[in-house]
């Protein structure tokens, strides 16, 4: 509205190129290019054209050991409109295990108004081993917390994972020797089943 009847300069369309593109990043849509083409401005009359980012191609980089899970259940097909919440969630999905990480990187498009995807994917090794110690015990079982234990994912190929932890107190396995493990395993689109025990 500020720009509604104010004079058109240099600087004011700067202003307002950048207030139209944060404008639609905080309504979710993240790629956007803000045009003022050349034109003929003797009537008071500024043409600005929005040009909303549409998906172009999506591709895998990086080191994915299947590069095909990171693109199996994307929100977005080739000629929709890019919005932040299609990306941030495929981004969380796919990365929720510990030894995956996602990003997306926006790179212009072969055609006019598209713009390719490429996840950018860095696998470790779907196993690991930890211990450590620390102090929010209590004084009845011991001040200290001794833990160690093993997590391995992508079972069988199949996005499951296991964990196992044990847990005892500088007082020794008589005050305390506590067990927990969890399995781990997709059930349907952005949904994880997990059971626990301990």
């Amino acid at each position: 509205e500020p720009y509604v009847g104010a004079a058109a300069s240099a600087a004011s369309l700067d202003r307002l190129t950048r207030d139209m593109v944060l404008a639609y990043r905080a309504a979710g849509i993240p790629v956007v290019n803000i045009v003022v083409p050349p034109q003929d401005v003797t009537n008071g009359v500024v043409q600005v054209i929005a040009v909303v980012g549409k998906l172009g191609k999506t591709s895998v980089e990086g080191n994915p050991s299947d590069p095909d899970y990171y693109l199996e259940g994307f929100g977005l097909e080739a000629g929709d409109v890019i919005t932040q919440s299609a990306v941030l969630d495929h981004l969380y999905w796919k990365s929720r295990r510990s030894y995956r990480r996602l990003d997306a990187i926006y790179e212009p498009g072969k055609n006019f108004g598209e713009t390719d995807i490429a996840f950018d994917v860095i696998e470790t090794k779907p196993r690991s081993i930890f211990a450590g110690v620390d102090n929010t015990g209590s004084g009845g079982t011991g001040d200290l917390r001794i833990y160690s234990g093993f997590a391995l994912g992508d079972l069988w190929n199949l996005d499951h994972e296991l964990t196992y932890q044990f847990t005892t107190s500088e007082k020794g396995l008589d005050n305390l020797a506590a067990h927990a493990a969890s399995y781990t395993l997709p059930v349907m689109s952005r949904t994880d089943f997990q059971l626990s025990g301990s």
